[in-house]
């Protein structure tokens, strides 16, 4: 009858509340008889909210254990590549919500030579100044004969900006950077290749795959050492946070980087730089990069024919020295990829000149404008 299913139903109800209040009794009895359990879960929530509060300086550091933001208190060689021999012009760009962000504008000091050569938008990792790897610079620089356009984020070195910035906001640096290029009259326009290592991957892969105009004049990405997403970095620094589901955690973060998702849209071949000692990020994440940049159509390729993802592996070096520790193999790898950025696999690119199978390493300023090997 409906009367003898309405109180079934109330005893099924009923039975639920018990069986739920049964199980907060036991709970609460196991944590008061364990109270351990009770120090754990606080920590981990005392940890949690100190990392949600402080993940922007996290992320973002400007200056690492007392060293300068600026590079003109940087070490010797790391101030200004006029310590290098390099020719250069200091930038200050405009980005479109109206930062002033620094850059060096490195050329080669042949005017015809300058015109033909590929030129490369060098964006840095998220800890320093630019002047901390003016030793990876000067190397593109003298060993590939490439013009660079090398940026220092809002917040970082001498741009100006919050020690704190967005997501957003280095995105609209890179993109004040590629319009520089993009517009300038004594470079080849066609050959602009974006080169970012860790943080700078990432914003190398968001202004890559965004859907303004100017990103089709990207004709190559390279990336070194760079993370899949904030959100799978967030378990390597803090390991308990792989207990949780991705899902649960990702309203918490500001940034999220989300490179496994926004690769697929990249429309440029792209060569991966990995480390298999890199203690920071991890190869695995490079790997799956590499792997879902493979997966993409590829129909915007044109007919052209060479592999639109490339992955070199380096077995000595660590998260942000290739450069140091491997460099023969580090130049040459870029040096061939680049080379291969047009339809026959040759073209105008610089070509990458060899002696005795070997590339030196920079260490002290360079007295002459030709390669170094």
């Amino acid at each position: 009858t409906v009367g003898g299913r309405m109180g079934s139903r109330k005893n099924r109800i009923l039975s639920r509340r018990l069986l739920l209040r049964g199980l907060w009794v036991v709970f609460f009895a196991a944590a008061w008889r364990y109270q351990w359990f009770w120090q754990v879960l606080v920590f981990f929530l005392l940890a949690f909210s100190y990392l949600v509060y402080r993940q922007d300086r996290i992320l973002y550091v400007s200056a690492l254990n007392g060293e300068p933001r600026k590079n003109s208190s940087n070490a010797r060689l790391m101030r200004s590549p006029a310590e290098w021999k390099i020719p250069f012009e200091e930038l200050m760009l405009k980005t479109k919500d109206n930062v002033r962000i620094h850059g060096w504008f490195l050329t080669q000091p042949d005017f015809d030579l300058q015109r033909r050569v590929p030129t490369m938008l060098c964006l840095h990792g998220n800890v320093g100044n630019i002047g901390q790897r003016l030793q990876n610079w000067a190397g593109f620089f003298y060993n590939l004969r490439y013009n660079l356009l090398v940026l220092e984020y809002r917040g970082y070195g001498e741009s100006e900006g919050t020690p704190t910035p967005s997501e957003e906001g280095l995105v609209l640096d890179a993109v004040a950077g590629l319009e520089f290029l993009a517009n300038h009259k004594h470079i080849d326009r066609s050959q602009i290749v974006i080169f970012g290592c860790s943080l700078g991957g990432a914003v190398a892969v968001a202004l890559a795959s965004s859907t303004l105009p100017i990103a089709k004049r990207i004709s190559g990405v390279i990336l070194e050492n760079t993370f899949l997403s904030v959100l799978h970095m967030a378990g390597r620094v803090f390991l308990p946070l792989r207990l949780l589901p991705r899902a649960l955690l990702r309203p918490f973060l500001r940034s999220q980087w989300s490179n496994d998702h926004s690769i697929r849209r990249v429309q440029a071949p792209i060569l991966f730089l990995c480390s298999t000692k890199d203690g920071v990020v991890g190869p695995g994440q490079m790997k799956a990069l590499y792997e879902r940049a493979c997966a993409r159509d590829g129909t915007w390729l044109e007919g052209r024919e060479r592999k639109d993802a490339q992955r070199i592996e380096f077995f000595e070096a660590g998260h942000d020295d290739i450069f140091l520790k491997e460099p023969a193999k580090y130049y040459l790898a870029v040096g061939r990829f680049v080379s291969s950025l047009t339809k026959d696999g040759s073209g105008s690119f610089a070509r990458l000149l060899m002696k005795d199978n070997k590339v030196e390493q920079i260490r002290e300023p360079i007295l002459s404008s030709g390669p170094i090997f």
